[in-house]
């Protein structure tokens, strides 16, 4: 798995969520990826007790482009290798997605939101494909509080955290394939993921304390974990 994200820790129902006392089910018969390479991991660890699904998100000027990605072919053959019928990988722009997807109860999202020009957006599509719990592994930016005059001076609305642009060009132009599906990447602030997660439908949000051992971004919060609850 890259940047640090182990799917066994993430879910197994001993781990830190069931911890933290969310309301699991007893079995997730569905759950589905929005991500990029490391979907192939997370879907086959859960593969023999679940009906999984991966949208695999374009990265690197994909939208320019007809070829399957590399990963994505290698994931299939892997699939064609394990004999696993009940995973599927699809490639898309998850921005562009519909919500013709039937609501899967558990949704991982990880190593995802920060390479997307409109996460709102993005956010929302994940909530109408979620059924019970989404997992959002993400880079974050340090928070910045403060307000700002709203039509007048007597006018002020509060920040509700800060989403920084920052400029992919190169990396995108270039097809790098840890980029996303435009030059603009909007990385989000700790509170305005979680302010986002609930515009987005998500009636709870938790940021996750990281263990001990745990990738050195996560330790440091310049990485961070959210449960997102319907």
């Amino acid at each position: 798995m890259n940047m640090g994200v182990r799917s066994p820790n993430f879910l197994s129902r001993s781990g830190p969520y069931t911890r933290a006392g969310w309301p699991w089910s007893n079995v997730w018969s569905t759950n589905i990826f929005a991500g990029v390479w490391t979907a192939c991991g997370v879907s086959m660890s859960d593969a023999t007790r679940a009906s999984s699904r991966s949208l695999w998100h374009r990265r690197g000027c994909g939208k320019c482009g007809g070829s399957t990605s590399a990963s994505l072919t290698k994931a299939r053959f892997a699939l064609e290798l394990l004999g696993l019928k009940n995973v599927t990988y699809e490639e898309c722009n998850i921005e562009d997605s519909g919500s013709e997807v039937a609501p899967y109860d558990l949704c991982l999202c990880l190593g995802l939101l920060y390479h997307l020009e409109n996460p709102v957006l993005s956010l929302r599509k994940i909530s109408s494909i979620t059924g019970e719990v989404c997992i959002i592994e993400t880079q974050v930016v340090d928070e910045v509080e403060g307000s700002v005059e709203w039509g007048a001076r007597a006018w002020t609305r509060p920040y509700q955290g800060i989403l920084a642009l920052l400029d992919e060009s190169g990396e995108f132009y270039n097809h790098n394939s840890e980029t996303g599906a435009s030059p603009i990447a909007a990385c989000p602030s700790p509170k305005a993921l979680e302010f986002m997660l609930q515009q987005a439908g998500f009636r709870r949000t938790e940021i996750v304390d990281p263990p001990a051992d745990a990738y050195e971004q996560h330790r440091r919060a310049k990485r961070l974990v959210c449960i997102a609850n319907k």
